[in-house]
């Protein structure tokens, strides 16, 4: 049984060292306490060492705790200041992010009006191949038709139509359409 607050205990230990029943109201003779005082000797020796090796444990387990608040106080220290290096890093981090974001947007806007320009170009091509298509068949349509073959004639006022239906609206055009009324009426 562990000691307890109370006297119970250590008399009942008592009374056993001196060789009384556990209960008995009998007294201790002279013989009874010599024999008790060498236990108790001990007893009080080891209650001592005991003690003593708490204390020394204690005191080395708070020594070597007060050598790591340092050390703990120093790190928690360089943790925050590289916290607030990584923030300052994302924020720069974003702060690039944003410019880049800002400049693509502007490249964006530059090669959406250069893709307009090269659509437009292209279709001024396309109409200029159609214009000068166009030219060569009203340049030549007089000599087809005189030489009377209905199958070329009919194939040149289809190429006429199909050439005005692009580019009529250019002006060196306007007469054509005179023309190839003209010439399908002969």
């Amino acid at each position: 049984d562990a000691p307890g607050a109370d006297t119970t205990w250590l008399n009942a230990v008592i009374a056993h060292h001196a060789g009384v029943a556990p209960g008995s109201t009998g007294t201790l003779t002279a013989s009874s306490i010599d024999a008790l005082v060498k236990p108790l000797a001990e007893l009080e020796m080891k209650v001592t060492l005991t003690i003593e090796d708490v204390q020394a444990a204690l005191e080395e387990a708070s020594a070597t705790a007060l050598h790591r608040v340092p050390r703990a106080v120093s790190e928690i220290t360089q943790m925050r200041d590289d916290g607030a290096a990584l923030k300052e890093a994302i924020a720069h981090a974003g702060g690039q992010l944003a410019a880049a974001e800002a400049s693509s947007a502007a490249a964006c806007e530059v090669l959406s009006s250069v893709d307009a320009v090269k659509v437009r170009m292209e279709e001024a091509r396309d109409t200029l191949a159609e214009a000068a298509s166009l030219s060569d068949v009203l340049a030549s349509a007089d000599e087809v038709f005189a030489n009377g073959h209905l199958n070329d004639m009919a194939r040149t006022v289809a190429q006429l139509r199909q050439g005005l239906t692009k580019v009529g609206t250019v002006p060196m055009f306007a007469h054509a359409e005179e023309k190839v009324r003209r010439l399908e009426g002969r």
